[in-house]
C-alpha cells in the first residue's frame, strides 16, 4: 500500500463538520437578524402613524372596553411603549449584527486553501516511507518549507470516527 494524494484543499474542506457548523449558525443569526428588521419596521411604521394605531386600537377593544369601564391608553403612553420597544428591538439587531462578524471571520478562515492531504493505509513501520514516496505534493518543490500534522490510529472504531469529522476519502 502507499499513500494516496487527496488533493489541495480549504481548511474548510478538509473538516467539513466546522463548515457545516459555521454555515449554520450563519444561516441562524442571519434568520435572527431578519427578523429583528421586520419587527423594527412594523415598530416603526406604528410609531410614524400612532393615530391610525389607536383607531384600530379603539375599533377592535369597541364597546367592550367602554362596558366594562377601562380606560383606553393614551396616545403619549402608546408612543411611549413603541418607542421602547423599537430601541430594544434596534439594541438587539446590533447585538446579532455584533455577533455575525465572527461567524464570517470563521467561514473566511474555514475557506481558506492550501492543505495538502494524505491518507496512508499500511503498517506503523512503513507509513513514513510511503509519505516520503508521496511527498512533494503537485505544485510544490521538495526544497520548500512545510508544516504537516499526521493522525495515526490502529482502532478502526477510531478511524470511522475521524472520518465523520475530518476528510478521509
Amino acid at each position: 500500500m502507499s499513500a494516496i494524494y487527496l488533493g489541495s484543499l480549504s481548511v474548510g474542506d478538509v473538516v467539513p463538520a466546522a463548515l457545516r457548523m459555521q454555515a449554520g449558525l450563519r444561516a441562524n443569526l442571519s434568520a435572527s437578524v431578519q427578523a429583528a428588521a421586520s419587527v423594527n419596521a412594523s415598530l416603526k411604521a406604528s410609531v410614524a402613524d400612532p393615530a391610525s394605531l389607536l383607531a384600530s386600537a379603539v375599533h377592535f377593544v369597541g364597546s367592550g372596553q367602554a362596558a366594562a369601564g377601562l380606560a383606553l391608553v393614551s396616545p403619549a403612553q402608546l408612543l411611549g411603549s413603541l418607542n421602547t420597544s423599537l430601541s430594544a428591538n434596534v439594541a438587539l439587531s446590533a447585538s446579532l449584527q455584533v455577533q455575525l462578524a465572527p461567524v464570517d471571520a470563521l467561514g473566511l478562515l474555514l475557506s481558506t486553501a492550501g492543505v495538502h492531504l494524505y491518507r496512508v493505509d499500511n503498517r506503523v513501520d512503513h507509513v513514513g516511507s510511503d509519505l516520503s514516496a508521496a511527498l512533494p505534493p503537485p505544485g510544490v518543490r521538495g526544497t520548500d518549507s512545510a508544516q504537516a500534522l499526521v493522525l495515526m490510529t490502529t482502532e478502526p472504531a477510531v478511524w470511522t470516527a475521524l472520518a465523520g469529522v475530518l476528510k478521509a476519502t
